[in-house]
């Protein structure tokens, strides 16, 4: 009996510890769910506060894009309308500049080759001052500078040109029609 009686309470030692082992892991297993189900709250809280701000910093862009687009339509449209008229009045006063320049100093007919050197003259100067202008709305001196410097050098050369060119009239002649070669003796 008093094996049975022993055995009895290796049993119930046994069972209790069991049960307890259950107990306790059930409470640990319990505890360690609380404390992921927390991380979890406070991971998906954090990632809505990171969305959060992120929609904000969009909206903020989004707002400065916009901002900024418009602006720069407003300047375009005004300076479309601006640069029209200063267009005209530009080039009916480089016309008139032009043709006193060629009064005095081209005699002859306007030829095919005085319509070529203007019309080469006249699209440098236009891309030289093109250049300049961009050199000018970067703030960049130095291609600004250079700028004018080609574009005096342009002057020289299509002076030179007009000087090198230009056919002396005798008074009382008329100018040769621009077709015409003279034939000299050989």
């Amino acid at each position: 009996m008093h094996r049975n009686h022993t055995a009895l309470k290796a049993l119930l030692v046994a069972a209790a510890t069991l049960l307890s082992a259950g107990a306790w892991a059930q409470h640990t297993q319990g505890k360690a769910t609380d404390k992921v189900e927390k991380a979890g709250e406070k991971t998906e809280k954090g990632a809505q506060k990171a969305g959060e701000k992120a929609e904000k910093a969009a909206e903020k862009a989004g707002e400065k894009a916009e901002k900024a687009a418009k602006d720069s339509k407003e300047a375009l449209e005004h300076s479309k309308t601006k640069t029209a008229e200063e267009r005209a009045a530009r080039k009916a006063k480089e016309h008139e500049a032009q043709r006193e320049k060629l009064a005095a100093t081209w005699k002859g007919p306007v030829n095919e080759s005085l319509r070529q050197e203007l019309r080469r003259h006249a699209e440098r100067l236009a891309r030289l001052e093109r250049i300049k202008d961009v050199a000018e709305t970067e703030k960049d001196k130095d291609s600004a500078e250079k700028a004018d410097k080609l574009i005096a050098k342009e002057k020289e050369r299509h002076d030179k040109w007009i000087g090198k060119h230009a056919t002396p009239m005798k008074p009382g002649t008329t100018p040769a029609p621009a077709g015409e070669k003279k034939e000299g003796v050989k």
